[in-house]
This record gives structure tokens, sequence and C-alpha cells, in this order.
């Protein structure tokens, strides 16, 4: 049965096996099912090792039964058979704070669809939702800070 990887990291993480056999990258908050020999070289890797005892990897071996989700047909399968869909992602617009995560009700079979700014805190994993003008004043501080480097590079 094949492990999970999850990247608990705010940033990209790539595994190179020895010898380049293999690689892959995965993106932050992104989970991978891995194959037996993908397994066996990540288990084997001590800094991987390091990784996921610092929490900033996870290694799960799925539940007896559990079916992996690896495939677009699959994950379309379990949306489509869903009550509720959630997207979890990094906030794309320019003036966004670099920690501003977006979750979206993509489906909501008994309530309504909605998009919420959360604010993510990667040295607790945590997020905490935005009060009051906080994110107005969280995205008017970057672009003042913008402005300024802008200022400041061309002196």
């Amino acid at each position: 049965m094949s492990n999970v990887i999850t990247n608990r990291m705010d940033r990209p993480w790539t595994f190179v096996a020895p010898g380049w056999a293999f690689s892959f990258t995965l993106k932050p908050l992104e989970m991978r099912v891995l194959t037996d020999e993908e397994a066996k070289a990540v288990g084997a890797n001590p800094s991987v090792a390091r990784l996921v005892d610092s929490g900033l990897l996870a290694m799960d071996r799925p539940k007896k039964g559990a079916e992996a989700v690896n495939t677009v047909a699959q994950m379309q399968k379990r949306v489509k058979d869903a009550d509720a869909v959630l997207a979890l992602y990094i906030d794309p617009d320019e003036d966004a704070p670099q920690n501003d995560r977006k979750l979206r009700v993509l489906k909501n079979k008994e309530g309504t669809l909605g998009e919420f700014s959360l604010a993510f805190d990667g040295s607790t994993q945590t997020f905490a939702e935005y009060m009051g003008g906080q994110l107005a004043a969280a995205r008017q501080i970057k672009k003042m800070e913008g402005k300024h480097n802008e200022q400041t590079n061309v002196s």
C-alpha cells in the first residue's frame, strides 16, 4: 500500500531520488500518493525524515480500504458525489498580503457559496479570519511598501 506525502511548508518542495531516478515537486499544502518505489526512496532519505520530524512534511499511510485520489477522473467523481467542496489557495491578487489565503466554497448542497480571506501563519500552520478592516489595511500596507521600494530602487 502506498504512502501519502504532504507538503506543509509555505513554499514548493522538490524531491530528487538518488541517481536522478525520478523527481517530483509538491506545491504548498499539496499531497501526493507515492508509488512503492517513491515511498521506499523518500522513506530512506534522512533529510526527509528531519522535515517530517519538524512537521514541515507529513507522511501517512492511507487507512485500510481508503481509495487514493490520484487521477482526475477519481477527483471528478468525488466532487460530483460530495455535498460540499472547498478550495483553499494562495490569494492571486497582486496587492494581497503574502500570508493571505482564500477559502472558496465551490459546492454546497444545503447552503450558499462564498469566498473568505484568511490569514495563514506558517510557523504554527494555522489560519485566522480577518476581522473588520484588517484585510483592507494589510492590502494598503503592501501597496505602500511596493511604492516605497520602487522609489528607493529608482533613486
